[in-house]
């Protein structure tokens, strides 16, 4: 009843993309010593008929939020008299299992609110006469750079807690 042990979100923890994805008639057990990702046998689903295995949630997108940004979560089946199955499927235009969803060039979508690290290494074959500690000189298409990224980040924050950040080193040789 699992078709990964990992790559879905933990129904008690849904930022947690630890835990089992289940089958159709899969619920995703408990995330506890026993049987959730940091157990012996890790994460995993088990049938929905057999509620003595683990305490469990229906594993499927209506009742675990997984959807990618560009996917919407959609009714797939009826399983049993009462319950039904749903799934997240990519919007037009994006592919994938609805849980990543990659547009037409392969670029994956990526939550707005994720963090970002760029390093970059420059190497500078001049030397400055006389050398002051600590000046460096970006050089025009540097400066050029760091002003983009400055607007980059600033057309893209929506709240205090996005930042522009720019550290530099010097290695003197």
């Amino acid at each position: 009843y699992t078709l990964s042990g990992k790559g879905f979100p933990c129904s008690s923890d849904h930022d947690n993309k630890n835990c089992a994805w289940c089958t159709t008639n899969g619920y995703q057990c408990v995330q506890d010593k026993n049987t959730g990702p940091d157990s012996k046998a890790g994460s995993r689903c088990q049938n929905g008929k057999n509620k003595n295995y683990c305490a469990s949630q229906q594993g499927d997108c209506k009742h675990i939020p997984s959807c990618d940004i560009n996917a919407e979560c959609k009714f797939k089946a009826k399983v049993g008299r009462y319950n039904s199955y749903w799934q997240c499927e990519c919007d037009k235009g994006y592919s994938g299992n609805g849980i990543q969803c990659k547009d037409g060039n392969g670029t994956l979508s990526l939550p707005s609110n994720l963090a970002v690290e760029v390093t970059l290494n420059v190497i500078n074959e001049e030397y400055t006469y006389p050398y002051t500690d600590g000046e460096f000189t970006f050089g025009e298409k540097m400066e050029a750079l760091y002003q983009e990224m400055g607007t980059v980040a600033g057309s893209v924050c929506t709240s205090d807690t996005c930042q522009s950040t720019y550290n530099q080193t010097e290695q003197n040789n």
